[in-house]
């Protein structure tokens, strides 16, 4: 093993070891994080978010018209695609707020 693998390995532990015994680092470091994602769950619990965009496919291959047509029969419904013929189309849209993407 080279020597600078063994002074970035001594880094590392050093690094864990002062972690390990700081109990406000082990706090902020994986409990407050915990406690953000409970608190902000508990209150936005049930909201959906869904997308208005306009994809413009410009490939004829086989992967590009299922990716298409996949987003358009979407289960989930995150993603509403709007047909849209071309980008200044799709620009014009975005200006007026009809999509949020494209």
């Amino acid at each position: 093993m080279k020597k600078y693998w063994i002074g970035i390995i001594g880094q590392v532990v050093a690094g864990l070891k002062r972690l390990l015994r700081d109990k406000m680092a082990l706090f902020f470091t994986f409990l407050f994080p915990l406690i953000f994602l409970f608190v902000f769950g508990s209150i936005f619990n049930n909201q959906t978010t869904n997308f208005k965009v306009a994809i413009i496919n410009h490939s004829n291959t086989e992967f590009a018209k299922q990716f298409v047509d996949g987003a358009k029969n979407d289960t989930s419904k995150l993603l509403q695609v709007q047909d849209v013929k071309n980008i200044d189309e799709a620009k014009e849209k975005m200006k007026r707020s009809e999509i949020d993407g494209h």
